[in-house]
């Protein structure tokens, strides 16, 4: 979603409806999807899942089929730079004194970044605002079939699992799935790392680096990957059967060990190798010690504290940028970017790309309201806002030496999510033995579908609001109205973005604490009545 905001104005409220597309369907269709799937060939019903959640991919990549890389993506390129919207390249140049045969790409710089004083500035005005729909709506589809998608799966995958597996051996089964699946985001990091560092047209040479904050990456053509990869992976999903061969208990004894080949190190994925780490030692320990349903329900109402200290602690763990000049405050607590010295210019807001006064470590929202008027060298030069018009400003945020806060950061963050993840097989195990065997696709949809409606739904326009309230600047929208934010407070955000994240999880923890309480008498081990569970193939051994 953060590419969007670069193609035009996105507010605030419609990046939150299309982020929701997911949890609308699955609050509608959970219940169904689950009970109806729950008695057909489960399978099939997955791979479905699977198929629609590939369509959802293309989905999500069509708008760069239909409507292109947009008019400011274009003109960064050396194919489309004579693009103008709605400039005369004459009288601009000449008005800015630079010589007309030399002047196409210097233009395109100045008009995004440079102080540019138009004869008419409401063409300037004009190219703030400027919101296309439509895309907004095939991204909202996409995300909304995804969701039916991602139903199918995880209502009916996981019970499959659990049918086809001796209960005294499950939580390790459920300990290697849930880290296989963590391999997943790491993926789609490394994809998403290859293809946003070509450009959103590779077919054409851009004029800017990867680096530079007008660059807008092939955001697209990852989604175009995973789909065909989904599309493979629906296929080989439909030939599983009903239920796996069974085999006698002697049989299964003799087959050999499951070659588990070491992950390599992956540099910035320090947090799914922890989570996968705490799954694969909490399955482990739960197969090998059978731990009561209160033990692992207590574990739970520990994690959750730690977790709301660590929380806490997040507050004071920050790091101090350079000093903003954003012009005067207004009474809202937002910033009036026009000032004395670049009041002429005719900047546009939606044009976000900071500079640095490195001589007094200072921040300008960007060249032109710095009052830049000429770009040489890789600086910007005769800045009217500087004491000095013969003082300069670079691109990019002010170096700030923030390596051991990171560090810190890091190290918290893994250890919490290795805790964390040590009780997610535990809480999953006591959700599928409390109901019947029959009943747990549905109980699982039902935990879905309270999770959709108090958590996931409501989570972006809450935490959306937050972020709104410590906004500095914003941008235009299409009807002259605000935008999408463009910078943000970053200390206030910390406080109150970690505070009431803890707020969450204390009222998370009250909750653990009535589990543990009620769990006593559950039995989580026992095989179910029928017997079956007796002839299954056994998980990986844990004795």
């Amino acid at each position: 979603m953060d590419i969007l905001p670069k193609h035009g104005v996105l507010p605030s409220f419609f990046e939150r409806i299309v982020m929701s597309g997911t949890d609308i369907s699955q609050l509608l269709f959970a219940v169904i999807v689950a009970h109806y799937g729950s008695r057909a060939h489960r399978t099939r019903w997955i791979a479905i899942g699977v198929f629609i959640n590939a369509l959802s991919c293309f989905l999500l990549a069509s708008p760069q089929y239909f409507y292109g890389s947009g008019d400011d993506a274009l003109a960064l390129t050396e194919e489309y730079s004579f693009i103008r919207e709605n400039i005369d390249l004459e009288n601009t140049t000449k008005a800015q004194g630079f010589p007309l045969e030399n002047s196409t790409h210097d233009h395109k710089m100045n008009r995004v970044l440079l102080c540019n004083k138009l004869k008419d500035p409401n063409i300037v005005k004009s190219l703030d605002g400027e919101t296309a729909f439509a895309p907004l709506v095939l991204i909202f589809v996409s995300q909304f079939i995804h969701g039916i998608g991602g139903l199918m799966f995880y209502t009916l995958g996981g019970p499959y699992l659990d049918d086809n597996t001796k209960r005294k051996n499950v939580a390790m089964l459920f300990g290697i799935t849930m880290s296989l699946r963590l391999l997943g985001p790491t993926f789609g990091f490394l994809i998403a790392s290859g293809t946003l560092k070509m450009y959103i047209n590779p077919l054409l040479t851009p004029t800017v680096d990867h680096e530079d904050p007008r660059w807008i990456g092939a955001w697209w053509l990852g989604w175009v990957l995973i789909g065909a990869l989904m599309l493979a992976f629906a296929f080989l999903m439909a030939l599983f059967p009903r239920k796996l061969k069974r085999q006698r208990a002697d049989d299964a004894k003799t087959a050999s060990e499951p070659d588990v080949k070491p992950i390599p190190k992956l540099e910035g994925v320090i947090g799914i190798v922890s989570q996968g780490s705490g799954l694969l030692l909490s399955g482990y320990l739960i197969s090998r010690y059978h731990f009561s349903a209160r033990k692992l329900a207590g574990w739970n109402t520990i994690t959750g504290f730690i977790h709301m200290v660590v929380m806490l602690s997040f507050i004071k763990l920050g790091c101090e940028g350079g000093n903003y000049s954003l012009g005067e405050k207004k009474s809202d607590g937002t910033f009036d970017l026009i000032t004395p010295c670049n009041q002429g210019c005719n900047c546009q807001i939606s044009k976000i790309s900071p500079v640095c006064y490195e001589a007094e470590n200072t921040i300008f929202y960007s060249a032109c309201h710095a009052g830049c008027e000429t770009h040489e060298d890789g600086v910007f030069r005769n800045c009217s806002c500087l004491p000095d018009l013969k003082q300069t400003v670079v691109p990019g945020n002010c170096a700030v030496d923030c390596g051991h806060v990171f560090m810190t950061f890091l190290v918290i963050n893994a250890i919490i999510k290795f805790v964390d993840s040590t009780g997610r097989i535990g809480n999953m195990l006591i959700s599928y033995r409390c109901v019947k065997d029959d009943e747990r696709s549905l109980s699982i949809a039902l935990h879905m579908t309270l999770l959709c409606a108090f958590a996931f739904m409501p989570a972006p326009i809450v935490f959306g609001r937050i972020m709104d309230s410590v906004c500095l600047v914003w941008g235009k929208g299409a009807s002259g109205g605000s935008g999408n934010c463009m910078l943000y407070n970053g200390t206030e955000l910390r406080y109150v973005f970690n505070a009431f994240a803890a707020a969450l999880v204390s009222f998370a923890v009250v909750f653990d604490f009535l589990v543990w309480y009620y769990v006593k008498d559950l039995d989580l081990y026992k095989e179910s009545d029928n017997g079956e569970h007796e002839k299954l193939i056994d998980a990986p051994k844990c004795e």
